[in-house]
């Protein structure tokens, strides 16, 4: 079990607003070595700051509205308090949110003809 499952969701927005807005350019991407996309560290900074303000965002959570760093860091300890048998369930309700966005036709094609796959997968940084 990873915690890149339920919140690895929370990249894929940040990354696409970022390419969308014009705000990443080509040359803040690299190829890797075996031919996957990563970042420069321009676009490392972009994506980090992006993704603060994200972590930033108020989420409905067990009834009552949280920021997600924090709904994060209460799944990160009760998964370490699983690992360490203090406790045998875990529970990983996925907490309601919203994507506050509308995407354009082009980029609904892009998204779904894979254009952008593995950029959020592959957040390779050299910083």
């Amino acid at each position: 079990m990873t915690l890149l499952e339920p919140f690895g969701l929370l990249v894929d927005p940040v990354v696409i607003g970022l390419v969308e807005s014009g705000a990443m350019e080509g040359k803040d991407f690299i190829r890797t070595e075996n031919h996957n996309p990563g970042l420069k560290p321009t676009g490392s900074r972009k994506v980090v700051n992006e993704f603060s303000n994200m972590l930033n965002k108020k989420v409905s959570y067990r009834g009552k509205e949280s920021i997600w760093s924090y709904v994060i860091f209460l799944k990160v300890r009760e998964l370490a308090h699983n690992l360490t048998s203090k406790k045998e369930k875990l529970d990983f309700i996925k907490p309601e949110y919203e994507i506050e966005r509308i995407d354009s036709y082009d980029m609904r094609q892009k998204i779904l003809n894979g254009a952008l796959t593995g950029i959020s997968v592959t957040l390779q940084s050299q910083y």
